[in-house]
């Protein structure tokens, strides 16, 4: 899962982000529930996402560095990884 941003990026490495530029492409209803960072533990549930990628100060991070099972793999100022365990 990532954060809109890093969805370019990440095609270009050849990984399919979770979103991307392209938010017409997903829908409404999607883009809302993925921008809604409650929803964000279910939404790792449904999809089984095993890594995410986020901006340092997004509420995502927060919650993900709460979240049991979860864990920090990488971080620097622009992004932080973290992982399932």
């Amino acid at each position: 899962m990532n954060a809109f941003n890093f969805g370019g990026y990440l095609i270009f490495r050849g990984l399919a982000p979770f979103i991307d530029a392209r938010v017409e492409l997903y829908g409404q209803d999607f883009v809302l529930r993925d921008f809604a960072p409650n929803q964000l533990p279910a939404l790792l549930d449904r999809y089984r996402i095993a890594w995410t990628i986020f901006y340092p100060r997004d509420e995502q991070t927060a919650i993900l560095d709460r979240l049991p099972g979860w864990r920090r793999a990488y971080e620097d100022d622009r992004a932080v990884i973290h992982v399932r365990r």
